[in-house]
């Protein structure tokens, strides 16, 4: 059996494509992201329509979806806490 080789052009390939599959895979990870920022935007623009409706509760669940999405933003924090506390005066 005949032992293969693997030259200089099969490495330069490995290599390109192995930098191909990485920045395909980062452009693909920036998307899932921006996806994300604007689905927890629009949760938030749909609480504040429905603060101004005085929807608290309806407002309250918009909030929370932004919430599940990323647990760490402060602007979904701050609009829920302002319809919990405008709900309960």
């Amino acid at each position: 059996m005949k032992k293969a080789t693997y030259g200089k052009v099969n490495r330069k390939h490995t290599v390109i494509m192995a930098l191909g599959i990485t920045v395909l895979a980062s452009l693909m990870l920036v998307s899932i992201v921006g996806a994300a920022q604007s689905s927890i935007a629009a949760w938030i623009k749909q609480g504040s329509e429905l603060m101004n409706s005085e929807k608290y509760n309806e407002a309250i669940k918009a909030y929370e979806k932004a919430i599940e999405i990323n647990p760490n933003d402060s602007d979904a924090w701050y609009n829920k806490g302002v319809a919990l506390y405008t709900l309960n005066r």
